[in-house]
């Protein structure tokens, strides 16, 4: 089995330590995946992230035993559950981690929204198969950057 997998299982993120985990994650994850914002960006971010952002959060850590591997973050802004991040080690990538972490986070959630960035079409087409639909285009604030706005709802199940 491969490593990033053995044991792999989400337990929620509670201390300082788990969000500075989760921010080193995020960080690492942003420098690669976001290779056309400029890096010191996302360095000017990372105390943010860890000291403000996740800890408004409900953050779900990925681990397999005391090996961090991924995190999604939600929030619940106007009424509507926001996947705000999911992130996974980069070493970690392509290992269906990111799916793992996200069917656990639309557990129980009739609707989620997230934004990605047009440029991330990886991201994109993840979310995609995932059963995303676009349904909006904005520019990120921080970066300039276009994003799409994309919503999965879960299906109806028909009566019995």
């Amino acid at each position: 089995m491969n490593t990033c997998y053995a044991n792999a299982r989400p337990v929620p993120a509670s201390t300082p330590e788990d969000y500075a985990t989760c921010a080193n994650i995020w960080l690492e994850a942003s420098l690669l995946a976001h290779d056309f914002v400029d890096p010191s960006l996302w360095k000017a971010q990372r105390k943010a992230m860890e000291q403000h952002y996740l800890p408004s959060s409900q953050v779900i850590l990925l681990k397999s035993g005391e090996r961090p591997l991924a995190f999604a973050a939600s929030c619940r802004p106007e009424d509507e559950d926001l996947l705000a991040a999911l992130f996974v080690a980069p070493a970690c990538w392509r290992k269906g981690l990111g799916s793992v972490l996200l069917r656990h986070v639309m557990q129980g959630r009739n609707s989620l929204r997230l934004d990605v960035y047009r440029a991330n079409t990886g991201a994109l087409a993840f979310y995609e198969g995932m059963g995303f639909v676009p349904v909006g285009e904005s520019v990120c604030g921080h970066t300039g950057q276009p994003q799409i706005a994309m919503r999965w709802t879960a299906p109806v199940l028909p009566p019995r």
